[in-house]
């Protein structure tokens, strides 16, 4: 067929905005392009400079990456996770990162709602903690991070600033050990905890929110409020269901725990489907409450004893019918 010619020139990624990394890649001689990537995650993140996400952006020059990462284990050292930039990886199967991370970078400063600074992963695995995610440290009022098809073998933490905009965001991952928030708003969706506890903890200067949605967890839900605090609020849990670890059978495991405070309102919203049996239930605190919803979250209710259970609908006309009775002669009587 002859001479193919030398085919397009790959574009750098300040203009692409995408850094390549794999296993044919040399730190030394990288630039970032698919024709020349590097070997190493901790190159890549320092190449990029000039990730930017103004609020508000009239100009439209938010400049974000993206660090594609190709299939194999990547072993380094701590890496900062810069703001505005997303590691991307082929499958959790694939793309293997025995790497701690944390966001102690310039990059996320803001302390005046200037900034969108987002970050995250998407399709990898995470198998080396520490991760630790602290907004306190990173001095940033406005940061976000998202983990869409992530598996996460060590238990994260994530922690506020001072304000409620600090989020994290987990869709359809699996993680081994849990997490814990302290502070900062949690949307956890179609996600699954195959052991340890999710804690969710307050803070003096931060709401603390929580929606858990789809999935479930093989262990425990911690909540713990302190006196002063600011209540966690809303705690939104909707067909996330608590279960028993048979490894870690119960009491170990398969528990809703709330440590109210007596002067902090608490209030747990849940679907039925998403509480374990009445005696793993556990509300401490004279201002903490159990209420049950439908899936839309509405028809809400406080039942007397807030640890028991919504009975489960009558399966045949005559149970509903003998259900009926046993109300009534306990409100007016037997004739």
């Amino acid at each position: 067929t002859g001479d193919t010619g030398p085919g397009c020139i790959e574009p750098l990624p300040i203009f692409t905005q995408i850094v390549y990394v794999n296993k044919a890649g040399n730190d030394a001689t990288a630039d970032g392009s698919e024709c020349a990537p590097f070997l190493t995650v901790t190159a890549a993140m320092a190449s990029i400079t000039d990730a930017i996400a103004p609020f508000p952006d009239p100009l439209n020059i938010t400049k974000r990456y993206a660090i594609s990462i190709g299939p194999g284990n990547y072993i380094e050292p701590l890496i900062h996770l810069k703001a505005n930039v997303q590691l991307v990886g082929t499958s959790t199967l694939l793309t293997r990162l025995q790497i701690p991370f944390d966001i102690n970078d310039p990059s996320w400063f803001d302390l005046n709602f200037s900034q969108d600074p987002r970050s995250g992963f998407v399709n990898l695995t995470l198998l080396s903690g520490p991760l630790d995610f602290n907004f306190q440290t990173a001095q940033s009022v406005s940061g976000k991070l998202f983990f869409v098809s992530v598996n996460i073998t060590p238990t994260p933490i994530f922690t506020a600033l001072s304000t409620s905009v600090n989020q994290v965001n987990i869709r359809d991952s699996m993680l081994s050990g849990g997490y814990t928030q302290n502070g900062i708003n949690m949307v956890m969706f179609a996600s699954f905890v195959s052991s340890g506890n999710i804690t969710i903890n307050s803070q003096a200067t931060t709401d603390t929110q929580v929606n858990l949605v789809g999935g479930g967890i093989n262990g425990n839900v911690i909540i713990n409020v302190l006196s002063g605090h600011i209540p966690i609020d809303p705690l939104n849990l909707t067909s996330f269901a608590i279960t028993e670890n048979i490894f870690n059978p119960s009491p170990n495991s398969g528990n809703l725990i709330v440590n109210g405070a007596n002067n902090v309102i608490t209030r747990v919203r849940a679907t039925v489907d998403s509480l374990p049996i009445r005696s793993r239930i556990n509300l401490i605190g004279t201002n903490t409450s159990l209420i049950r919803v439908d899936d839309a979250f509405d028809l809400a209710y406080t039942p007397i004893n807030p640890a028991n259970w919504a009975p489960l609908p009558p399966t045949t006309v005559q149970e509903a019918l003998d259900r009926i009775a046993a109300l009534l002669a306990v409100t007016i009587g037997i004739p």
